[in-house]
């Protein structure tokens, strides 16, 4: 008889915690800023080449949150840096060099960040 009021209790409360929707988004950003230039000579030669125009670094990322409900939320952001040129990382060759941290925030308290 216990057996059955507890599994009836779980199942109860299972049902609650189903119930309260979680939302959670994950996005992939960036900015891809390069220019292509193609130069001929006089005497017929040409050459093509890639560049960084300078206007805007280029970089690309993964930021997300996820609800963790009574208005507190998970966060985090891993940006990199991208020389499309020659296909490396900027910051040093770090492979998150430009953003990396979690935090935990909520509108009535403010936020907290741990990382770079």
């Amino acid at each position: 008889m216990k057996m059955t009021t507890l599994a009836a209790a779980m199942i109860g409360l299972g049902g609650a915690v189903g119930a309260a929707p979680a939302r959670s988004a994950v996005e992939i950003y960036g900015v891809l800023d390069t220019a292509v230039e193609h130069l001929r000579s006089s005497t017929g030669q040409h050459a093509s080449l890639m560049k960084q125009t300078g206007h805007v670094p280029s970089r690309v990322g993964l930021r997300g949150r996820e609800d963790l409900g009574n208005g507190m939320q998970a966060r985090f952001e891993l940006e990199s840096g991208l020389g499309l040129d020659s296909g490396s990382l900027l910051q040093g060759g770090r492979m998150f060099g430009r953003s990396a941290y979690v935090g935990l925030g909520s509108r009535q308290w403010g936020e907290v960040r741990l990382g770079r």
